[in-house]
């Protein structure tokens, strides 16, 4: 784990909220905008669930605390814990 702990709980159930069974058969599928450029689609999937929960659960503040001392390249090493692969 790269992210403090109350961090990677916080992510953790955040993105656990929007991993839903209807949401990965849409991404499955192929069914989401932009697919056809998509390369790594589990890549893909967990950046978009990060989006989304920092833009609708999560705080700008939640945000700038993390990026105070992690990077893109760590956090993702987290999603990957968080998020199986669809």
């Amino acid at each position: 784990m790269q992210m403090h702990q109350e961090h990677f709980v916080a992510v953790q159930n955040a993105m656990l909220l929007l991993d839903t069974p209807e949401r990965r058969v849409m991404y499955k599928s192929g069914k989401f905008p932009n697919s056809h450029r998509v390369v790594d689609l589990n890549m893909f999937y967990r950046w978009d669930l990060w989006f989304v929960a920092m833009d609708r659960i999560l705080s700008k503040q939640f945000h700038n605390e993390l990026y105070a001392y992690t990077d893109d390249d760590l956090i993702y090493e987290d999603l990957k814990e968080i998020i199986p692969d669809l």
